[in-house]
């Protein structure tokens, strides 16, 4: 079976696929619509996040990052990027010393798409003591968390790597695959894949106390007001939801509606743009609920919960699988 990663060869200029401004938008929404921070550490947080809800590898997440860095559109709109610019990913090695009782130092491997991605990406492993995005490699370890005490730093190109990867067959990285990765399988399936999408969202929800709590307000706050035949699809639907609780949360020009296909697959992908844009509105608006700053941690779970209100909605009023609206 061929492998296949999110990687693109840097020579591929091909339109964004549906996938990848999918992964660029939800980056653009937890970044809140700003550009990759010019020292781009504090963004590390948000990159760490959509690594989770793809189940991106590390090398994976950083060509993410390096890809939203490079294509970066004020306004969001990554379907208008012609031709993408695609990162050289290339391997560096990053050094810290420390300078204690005894002079110290640690090796980080990185890939990353250019120098000061591999240092961000390190400095974070490095602060929270994991390897989100880098393998580390210790001589006599320095202090994880003791960054002050880190007196220098050092970045060079692997010299046994040298030239960007994934340009070539022969410098394609192993194990980078998509194919087992239902999450994402069920996104797009080259054409997005709704309802399943969202299906296992409970199950997989870690804390099954608080999800009870988010259940509760979601009834509380979430108010169909009608849902009425969409436009030209027979088996496409549309729910008006009361914007009120969340309206605060939506973008200009955005409006409480979610479309719900009764084959399983949203046919227009602007449908699912409207999807999303209220989905994340929700999602904000149970941050302020709840507290924290996760509010990505809400997203699938949402889009269960509006797909199963929606459907109990249509039978208890007895609408029919097909409409026959036509425009």
């Amino acid at each position: 079976m061929s492998k296949k990663t999110i990687i693109r060869n840097p020579n591929d200029k091909s339109p964004f696929t549906k996938l990848e401004i999918h992964i660029l938008k939800t980056m653009y929404k937890a970044l809140n619509g700003a550009s990759w921070d010019k020292s781009g550490y504090n963004d590390f947080g948000k990159l760490k996040k959509i690594k989770e809800i793809y189940g991106f590898t590390n090398i994976e997440t950083m060509y993410i990052g390096s890809l939203y860095k490079k294509n970066y559109v004020a306004d969001g709109d990554f379907d208008s990027i012609l031709p993408p610019k695609i990162p050289e990913m290339r391997m560096y090695n990053v050094n810290f010393y420390q300078d204690v009782s005894a002079y110290r130092d640690i090796h980080f491997n990185i890939i990353a798409g250019d120098e000061d991605m591999a240092i961000e990406g390190s400095s974070y492993d490095f602060d929270y003591r994991t390897e989100s995005f880098s393998e580390e490699e210790w001589d006599d370890p320095i202090e994880i968390g003791d960054y002050n005490d880190v007196f220098d730093t050092e970045v060079e190109e692997d010299p046994d790597s040298l030239g960007p990867l994934f340009a070539t067959p022969q410098k394609n990285i192993p194990n980078i695959r998509l194919e087992n990765r239902n999450n994402i399988k069920k996104i797009l399936k080259e054409e997005v894949g709704y309802i399943d999408q969202y299906g296992r969202s409970y199950d997989d929800f870690g804390d099954k106390i608080f999800l009870k709590h988010i259940l509760k307000e979601l009834d509380r706050s979430i108010i169909i007001e009608d849902v009425v035949a969409a436009s030209g699809i027979e088996t496409d639907w549309k729910a008006y939801i009361e914007e009120a609780p969340f309206e605060q949360h939506l973008c200009y020009g955005c409006a409480g509606v979610y479309h719900y296909p009764n084959t399983g697959d949203l046919n227009k992908t602007v449908d699912y743009e409207d999807n999303d844009q209220l989905v994340s509105a929700i999602s904000i608006m149970l941050e302020d609920v709840f507290g924290g700053d996760d509010w990505m941690a809400y997203y699938y779970v949402i889009h269960k919960y509006l797909q199963e209100k929606i459907s109990k909605y249509m039978k208890d009023r007895n609408y029919p699988y097909k409409h026959t609206l036509e425009w």
